[in-house]
């Protein structure tokens, strides 16, 4: 085999007291080998990539907003010393090609505080999403059918630390049989999942499971660990959904399956606005239950002339009696 040394090289940038690399990365082609000199940031090596490289990024620290428009791995050598900050001047990484892979990073700073930028916005399929820290964005991560009126299919997010956003997870229009699998979101100040439908096709048929969804929402008591939005049919299953303002809460939304969850010291644990057709079973509420467990919310009527809204209930039929074992390590699952 033919043997090539790439070669890469470094800028020092000196800002303070601190010394930022430039990117330093490997490309490996899957077919054949290349001589690549670059003096540039990951967005250089990006977009002198082909579609199945793999790139390659040491530790760093990285001041860059990235557009990957090609089906490739990006992976950083540690996720908690590989950065890529983007300086509050919007997305941080977009991804507009189907099959990308981005692992090993922190991606943090979107936007200033409020902002509906993401750090990570994807804009495609058959991506995979895993061991990151996505941290400090408008949205942590935004699945966006909505902005270009597409739909985004097949789609892995899992063991990610999703944090300090003001949303976690963002699942927009056409969001459909994407998965949501192990991943700490947590803390973050509205909600931690948003399933949100602002006039397109329904996101529908995603499963969010085995994650730990904890302590989103703020001081005020305003934000969720999960809201739903004009929804489809949805899996809400084998989760933690503990110590947020509201765990639950349900909006015009139809068909959600929500069951084995962990629901325990919410503020409110779950409330529902003109739902339909929810399916909850066998979830743990706060303590062993021996009888039925009434979730209380809103119903409407209406027809010409007339609107009225009712107070109603879905009910859990079968809660668990302890809590579930809900591991959010490698192992078991989705793989």
């Amino acid at each position: 085999m033919n043997k090539t040394v790439l070669v890469i090289g470094i800028i020092f940038l000196l800002v303070g007291v601190s010394v930022i690399p430039s990117t330093v990365g490997i490309i490996d082609k899957k077919s054949t080998v290349r001589t690549l000199i670059y003096n540039g940031y990951i967005q250089d090596l990006i977009d002198n990539a082909s579609d199945g490289n793999t790139i390659n990024i040491p530790s760093g620290t990285y001041y860059e907003n990235i557009i990957i428009d090609k089906s490739i791995n990006l992976i950083g050598e540690d996720k908690d010393t590989t950065i890529i900050d983007g300086e509050r001047k919007g997305h941080v990484v977009q991804i507009k090609k189907d099959g990308v892979t981005i692992s090993g990073f922190t991606i943090q700073r979107s936007d200033s505080w409020g902002s509906q930028h993401s750090g990570l916005r994807i804009e495609s399929d058959n991506n995979l999403i895993q061991n990151n820290n996505i941290i400090r964005n408008g949205h942590g991560i935004l699945l966006d059918g909505f902005t270009n009126s597409i739909e985004i299919y097949n789609n892995i997010i899992r063991y990610n630390n999703i944090k300090l956003n003001k949303v976690g997870i963002t699942l927009s229009d056409g969001c459909s049989n994407n998965i949501i699998y192990k991943n700490n979101i947590n803390n973050n100040s509205y909600h931690g999942i948003d399933i949100d439908n602002m006039g397109g096709p329904a996101p529908c048929n995603n499963i969010i499971s085995n994650n730990n969804i904890n302590y989103n929402g703020n001081s005020e008591g305003v934000g969720t660990g999960i809201y739903t939005h004009r929804a489809g049919p949805n899996q809400i299953v084998h989760n933690n959904i503990k110590y947020n303002a509201y765990g639950l809460h349900l909006f015009l939304t139809n068909g959600l399956k929500i069951k084995y969850n962990n629901i325990i010291g919410n503020d409110i644990d779950a409330d529902f606005f003109a739902c339909i057709y929810q399916r909850w079973g066998r979830n743990y509420w706060n303590e062993p239950m021996s009888a039925p467990k009434k979730i209380h919310g809103i119903m409407i009527i209406r027809w010409p002339g007339y609107y009225k809204e009712l107070p109603c209930f879905n009910i859990d039929w079968l809660p668990a009696k302890k809590p579930y074992d809900i591991t959010t390590t490698h192992g078991c699952g989705i793989e």
